[in-house]
């Protein structure tokens, strides 16, 4: 796939430079990405899509931004933002070493650090492709059990991938939240911290990348960095030692991770329906 024509010029014309080159980069669900390349000798990340939800690019480019002024881990820089498509600093990338480890565990607690009086963000979001709404909250529980689980699990009622039964008993566990999870302040999140969402540059220094950013609970940032693997044990003790978790915090992780596990399965279907099913059912 090309860059529609009519784009092109957009971006030449923000850019102030000629689009000499675009190779395409695998690996995007929702927008088209490229690298390009223009006739000044910069090179970029493009990410498109004419059929997105016009904030989206928005939305993380807020993100984005809130991270970086944080100062405390990296951040693509934004070079253009528009509702259909946004162009980002390359990141030269390299192959992780254990120092790179210790550096992410590091800088992601001290990131977590960053905290707000309320719960949620300045603006709605998106994780992956579903809305995240972030209303200002300064109670964890509500906003965690009503603008998570339960707002996941209504849509998933509504699209046939649960039925009320299980709704219930996510409801259940949301009215539990109190006894389940310790009090943690609203830290400063990426919101999304997968593998796929990280990456190594070439100083061995992490960048965040594709943020889903709220102020929210820190535990539940470093349970969704389990829920799928590809981060070292060192990650884990370097952040610990800036900011300790409460005991149990392993343990806690499906109650988390419910949020991501839902939200996979109202974006790819039923087959998360039973590792959802298998949550449900222990903290019923």
């Amino acid at each position: 796939m090309a860059i529609p024509a009519k784009l092109k010029q957009q971006m030449e014309s923000q850019l102030n430079a000629t689009i000499k080159r675009a190779s395409p980069v695998s690996g995007g669900d929702i927008a088209t990405t490229f690298t390009i390349r223009t006739d000044a000798g910069q090179s970029y990340f493009l990410k498109f899509g004419e059929n997105l939800p016009p904030d989206m690019f928005n939305a993380e480019a807020t993100g984005l931004r809130r991270i970086a002024t944080a100062a405390c881990i990296r951040t693509p820089t934004i070079i253009a933002e528009t509702d259909n498509y946004l162009i980002l600093e390359l990141i030269t990338e390299a192959k992780p070493t254990d120092h790179y480890w210790i550096n992410f565990g590091h800088q992601l607690a001290q990131l977590h650090t960053h905290t707000s009086e309320y719960f949620g963000f300045v603006q709605n979001n998106y994780c992956g492709a579903t809305p995240q709404p972030n209303p200002r909250d300064k109670n964890g529980y509500h906003f965690f059990a009503t603008q998570r689980l339960n707002y996941q699990a209504e849509l998933a009622l509504e699209r046939g991938l649960l039925n009320i039964g299980d709704v219930d008993l996510i409801e259940r566990i949301s009215s539990r939240l109190p006894e389940l999870v310790p009090l943690q302040p609203p830290s400063l999140l990426h919101g999304d911290l997968w593998s796929g969402n990280q990456l190594c540059d070439e100083f061995q220094q992490p960048v965040l990348l594709d943020p889903a950013c709220y102020y929210g609970w820190a535990e539940a940032e470093i349970a969704m960095t389990l829920l799928f693997g590809g981060f070292d044990k060192r990650f884990y003790q370097a952040y610990l030692e800036i900011n300790p978790l409460e005991p149990g915090w392993q343990e806690r992780s499906g109650i988390y991770n419910l949020y991501h596990l839902l939200n996979h399965l109202n974006l790819f279907g039923r087959g998360y329906y039973s590792r959802v099913n298998n949550i449900i059912n222990r903290y019923r």
